[in-house]
């Protein structure tokens, strides 16, 4: 958190947990940033580590890479998504390869 505080003093940050968070149980997200709980309840979803949030024009999806993909939630938070109100999705996650999203990755 030390290395990215200059910068979020600055401007507004949105986390997506990974596997830096992992070494400490991810305690530091469960405490520290507790704020994601509400954002998660907000769109549906029953853990900490998976939210969305619209801003705008854009509808935010963040997505742990280190937990067992919420794959039923994801699914029917894209469906719900109002394209003409927003019209951009943006899905966030700390790294690749979470899941094959049909690519045949």
């Amino acid at each position: 958190m030390q290395m990215m505080e200059a910068s979020a003093a600055r401007a507004p940050w949105m986390g997506s947990v990974g596997n830096h968070e992992a070494a400490n149980g991810f305690s530091e997200w469960r405490h520290r940033f507790s704020y994601y709980n509400t954002l998660a309840k907000q769109s549906g979803s029953d853990s900490i580590f998976f939210y969305s949030y619209n801003h705008g024009l854009v509808h935010f999806v963040h997505i742990s890479t280190e937990h067992t993909p919420a794959e039923a939630w994801l699914e029917a938070d894209l469906a719900a998504v109002d394209r003409k109100a927003t019209p951009w999705v943006i899905v966030v996650g700390h790294k690749e390869k979470w899941m094959d999203f049909g690519t045949g990755a």
